[in-house]
């Protein structure tokens, strides 16, 4: 007993299952990517635990060196006076009385900060240059220009910084 194709589709139904469900797609793309994210986490990991893995790239320097700036300026906008300004350092008092004074110091290579009578704080090193320009207006420092250079970096980072209480030249 023959039975021909008509007769075997007749009897099996067709499968209409060509595909995947749109339930099975959406699962099988979430967890690709959970194992993603996991895999991209422990090279994360990894790259900081080897030793080496933690070199002064250009961008670092650049962020340690905008910190500087950033808080030597916020420094210098508080000043009511600026007792030194020359090639080895800032001196600045900030209040009545100067009770609240700050120190910056750069030599060696490095830049370090005291505020009061307080020990030095080395901020940075590797600094191959520092150079602090007071613009003066009416016998008042109006601004101070401040370049870092690092060593390495050609170019340095320059910033102005406004004086807030304008105190006087010296």
């Amino acid at each position: 007993m023959a039975l021909s194709n008509a007769a075997l589709n007749e009897r099996v139904p067709p499968s209409h299952h060509h595909g995947y469900t749109l339930l099975e797609t959406v699962l099988a793309v979430a967890s690709s990517g959970v194992l993603l994210l996991g895999l991209v986490s422990s090279m994360l990991v990894v790259s900081h635990a080897v030793p080496g893995g933690e070199r002064d790239t250009g961008a670092q320097r650049e962020v340690t060196i905008g910190g500087v700036l950033e808080q030597l300026s916020a420094d210098l906008q508080a000043a009511t006076a600026i007792h030194k300004l020359d090639a080895g350092g800032v001196h600045i008092c900030r209040g009545d009385a100067c009770t609240n004074d700050v120190a910056y110091a750069w030599s060696g290579g490095m830049i370090a900060r005291r505020q009061g009578t307080g020990a030095d704080e080395v901020l940075v090193e590797g600094v191959r240059s520092v150079a602090v320009t007071p613009r003066v207006e009416g016998g008042r420092i109006t601004h101070v220009e401040l370049q870092i250079a690092m060593d390495g970096d050609a170019r340095g980072v320059t910033q102005v910084v406004a004086l807030w209480n304008r105190p006087e030249a010296s």
